[in-house]
């Protein structure tokens, strides 16, 4: 019987951990679903076709690479795409121009070595964002700049840039509500850093 007992208290504990856990790491407000698997990720234009259908406000590929070819499904989107997410793109300032035309975007989140301050000129139109995500991208302070036009923008998430605090700090007076992470982390200027619902 204490067998039992102490193993349904270890599991009691684990199961308490994992919520702990869960709890305790930060997220967006508005999660993208992950796809079940690599071998299973639907396609963009099915995702486009999807949308365009009014099933879904979404697209994501985690592990399907994006280039600014490939983006044409997505075109005549605007008033139904909501929330954009590539993990593994070679996207220009070109390509970010046009995802920049679906006016109604509140989260983007892209990882490409080809986008400068040029390309977040274009974010700057996106009056509705508020989930931003960054990685691998040589932005500046310069491009920081063109960010400080968000008002909506809630969320700021830079992964391996070339921002500086100096940049940072800027933003945030421009932006005082807004929640930064810098390389996968709370930055020390994050009005909101023990805010963990973003």
């Amino acid at each position: 019987m204490d067998r039992h007992r102490r193993r349904a208290s270890t599991r009691g504990h684990l199961l308490a951990a994992g919520l702990l856990l869960m709890v305790s790491g930060c997220f967006e407000r508005t999660p993208i679903p992950p796809a079940a698997s690599p071998n299973d990720e639907p396609t963009l234009a099915a995702q486009a076709e999807a949308v365009r259908n009014g099933r879904s406000d979404v697209v994501r590929l985690d592990t399907t690479p994006v280039g600014d070819e490939e983006l044409a499904p997505l075109d005549g989107l605007g008033d139904r795409l909501r929330r954009i997410n590539f993990s593994t793109t070679t996207i220009t300032d070109a390509g970010l121009a046009r995802l920049c035309r679906l006016e109604n975007l509140e989260q983007l989140r892209l990882s490409s070595p080809n986008i400068t301050d040029r390309g977040l000129a274009h974010v700057s139109k996106l009056a509705h964002l508020r989930f931003l995500h960054l990685l691998d991208a040589p932005v500046t302070d310069a491009g920081l700049e063109s960010l400080h036009a968000l008002e909506n923008l809630e969320s700021l998430y830079l992964d391996r840039t070339n921002v500086t605090d100096q940049g940072l700090g800027r933003l945030i007076e421009a932006l005082p509500n807004v929640h930064l992470h810098v390389d996968e982390h709370h930055h020390p200027l994050d009005p909101r850093r023990n805010d963990h619902a973003h």
